[in-house]
């Protein structure tokens, strides 16, 4: 019988061998959750290595286009692309050797990107162009 504190105890099967643990005790059976000791055995080396379970990193360039544009309206304070040199008023005209006009084509880039990639960015600043390499990190 499963009561309401049990949760983070042992589910044990018959001979007393640990099959899973209790991580959530309701006082329907149908909403009760156990995980299976394999699977928690497995997350729990993860958690001690320090590794992320479940979510997967988000990647992080750290700046804005304005909304359907490719004009620079912020750059983030030790953010990649402020390595990278980029300003608030660049305009991005190109990434990875595709044309930006818009933040859409952008993302359409950005989206196909890896933590550790490099963005070949190409951008006017004012009548000059210049090349940037920004490298994406995790946020």
């Amino acid at each position: 019988m499963l009561v309401g504190g049990d949760s983070g105890g042992p589910l044990v099967d018959f001979e007393g061998r640990v099959i899973g643990i209790h991580s959530r005790i309701s006082t329907s059976v149908w909403d009760n959750i156990h995980v299976p000791i394999d699977t928690f055995s497995n997350d729990w080396d993860q958690l001690i290595a320090k590794k992320i379970i479940g979510a997967q990193p988000r990647k992080l360039i750290g700046f804005r286009l304005g909304p359907d544009s490719n004009k620079v309206t912020r750059v983030e304070e030790g953010s990649p692309a402020a390595e990278a040199g980029l300003k608030v008023g660049d305009q991005v005209i190109k990434a990875n050797d595709q044309p930006v006009t818009n933040t859409e084509d952008f993302q359409k880039i950005y989206s196909k990107v890896n933590i550790g990639d490099v963005i070949k960015l190409t951008v006017k600043r004012g009548e000059e162009e210049l090349a940037l390499n920004l490298t994406v990190s995790e946020q």
